[in-house]
């Protein structure tokens, strides 16, 4: 069981070394026989449905029976290297920015992540969503300028070595307005109809 937790931790402390020389390797190889238009198609591929799709896979089997999960659980795990897909997203926002241009296609690439989305989702810019796979949005509702949506938090325990993740869906109704710079933390239920003024901290509760 040691050598799998190692061998587990390895693959996600290298996750993006060995992720950047896959691409290297692809987009190589795509030049040599299809071209630069070959390597830019494999290249959009890469970036935009290959992540969504493999956190499908991973978190295929992965059921929330409780919110408090310990860094040698399997949700934890899954859930760990479903960021590490995210995170390329996270720390270059104009790509999602740039989907955006494009009406309903965010909602569509989302729901790509096994996120909950509904019809008429409008997405302000500089939106942030952490944890796609455990967001539900209803129909029509409007997310102000620099909403922030997190579904996790993680706790150090007494063992500096061992974390502890908390981990709760999103829910937001249908036809709602959540105000600009509003942060919405993991639990957090947002009912139909419902207004969430702007720089509003929610925790979780019902609204």
């Amino acid at each position: 069981m040691k050598v799998i937790n190692w061998a587990i931790m390895y693959f996600i402390n290298n996750f993006y070394f060995m992720n950047l020389i896959f691409l290297v390797i692809l987009l190589w190889q795509s030049y040599t026989h299809f071209s630069v238009s070959g390597a830019i198609v494999t290249f959009l591929i890469w970036l935009l449905l290959l992540p969504p799709l493999l956190t499908r896979v991973l978190l295929f089997n992965v059921k929330l029976s409780q919110s408090k999960y310990p860094s040698n659980d399997k949700v934890f795990v899954c859930w760990w290297l479903s960021v590490q897909l995210q995170t390329p997203f996270l720390k270059y926002p104009a790509i999602e920015e740039t989907i955006r241009y494009i009406p309903g296609l965010y909602s569509a690439w989302l729901r790509l992540w096994g996120a909950k989305i509904g019809k008429g989702v409008f997405w302000s810019p500089q939106c942030i969503v952490v944890d796609r796979p455990f967001l539900e949005i209803g129909d029509h509702t409007l997310l102000g300028m620099r909403t922030k949506i997190c579904s996790h938090f993680i706790n150090k325990t007494k063992n500096r070595n061992e974390f502890t993740l908390y981990l709760k869906p999103v829910v937001i109704g249908a036809h709602c307005t959540v105000g600009g710079n509003s942060i919405l933390q993991l639990g957090t239920q947002i009912k139909d109809n419902a207004c969430v003024k702007a720089h509003t901290i929610v925790k979780g509760a019902d609204l």
